[in-house]
């Protein structure tokens, strides 16, 4: 079998030409075009929470409340600080008008967090 620089992708099945100094990448059965491999990044951001462990959930301090232009309001929410440092907290809209809750679901039913403790519901 002749040695061609002709090689197609393997999602597509675009022909693509590779300069002859490519042979590994022309030996390759699972090639992908360039448009390919910027469809297979953008498909699968990294999400920077994923195997991320929480180390504390605590009540917002006040200067955290002040950071985020919450300081007169009387409402705390929860921060839930993450093992790299990442805090994460509700607010009441998409806008940050001021802080939110934390609902969830557990095994035992459902809870809520207030003061940075939980309170369960329906147990």
């Amino acid at each position: 079998m002749p040695l061609t620089n002709k090689i197609v992708c393997s999602q597509c099945g675009q022909e693509d030409l590779l300069p002859f100094s490519s042979v590994p990448e022309l030996m390759r059965k699972d090639f992908l075009c360039l448009s390919c491999k910027e469809t297979k990044k953008a498909k699968k951001p990294k999400n920077p929470l994923i195997g991320r462990k929480i180390a504390d959930i605590r009540p917002m301090t006040q200067n955290e409340m002040n950071a985020e232009g919450w300081g007169q309001n009387p409402r705390s929410a929860v921060v839930i600080v993450l093992d790299d440092g990442t805090k994460l907290y509700p607010s009441m809209d998409y806008e940050g008008n001021g802080p939110g809750r934390l609902f969830g679901h557990g095994k035992e039913g459902r809870f809520y967090f207030f003061n940075g403790q939980i309170h369960e519901e329906g147990l």
